[in-house]
């Protein structure tokens, strides 16, 4: 019963929904007109719980995102029927999911340290056209990542478990700038 657990994680969903992760990873939305949870993603498995936590969510042109304690990476359509897929794209712990401004990929903070994009492709059904490590901050794990462009420059903001504020440009994975909290 999604009462009964722990929330993980979250993201709102355009359609007047907040979508929860859950301990048990499972996927529900509660729905803000009707103050109920209920099964978001009915007769997929992102609904069915996978034994590790979702650790991140993103919900982005049609697509819930998950991500989990594994390193698992879950999407699916958001309109209920649809199939879900995942597929493994680190080797540790997914802290956080931000879409990039364009919709065009996912960054991905990994508890490792590691920041991941993955190209997305058009159709929801589909796998992630790629994956690559954009850049990795020694073993100091991800909390937060944001991607965006500043007077033209592609630049990603992180947040660590150091309690650094880290600028980087997106593109070479160069530190533009560090702020110490």
């Amino acid at each position: 019963d999604a009462l009964q657990d722990e929330v993980t994680a979250h993201a709102w969903s355009p359609n007047n929904q907040l979508v929860l992760g859950y301990a048990s990873g499972a996927v529900y939305g509660l729905d803000l007109a009707t103050h109920e949870v209920g099964d978001l993603l009915a007769s997929t498995t992102l609904s069915e719980p996978r034994g590790y936590a979702v650790t991140g969510m993103a919900v982005t042109k049609g697509y819930v995102v998950a991500g989990f304690a594994d390193g698992q990476l879950a999407w699916c359509a958001e309109s209920a029927g649809q199939q879900s897929h995942q597929s493994n794209v680190a080797g540790a712990a997914i802290s956080c999911i931000n879409v990039a401004q364009d919709y065009s990929s996912l960054w991905l903070g990994v508890s490792d340290g590691s920041i991941l994009q993955v190209g997305l492709a058009s159709d929801a059904g589909a796998d992630p056209v790629n994956v690559a490590i954009v850049f990795k901050l020694n073993s100091t794990p991800i909390l937060a990542a944001a991607s965006l462009t500043w007077q033209g420059s592609s630049m990603a903001v992180t947040t660590s478990a150091d309690g650094c504020i880290r600028v980087w440009d997106s593109t070479d994975g160069k530190l533009l700038g560090k702020h110490e909290t």
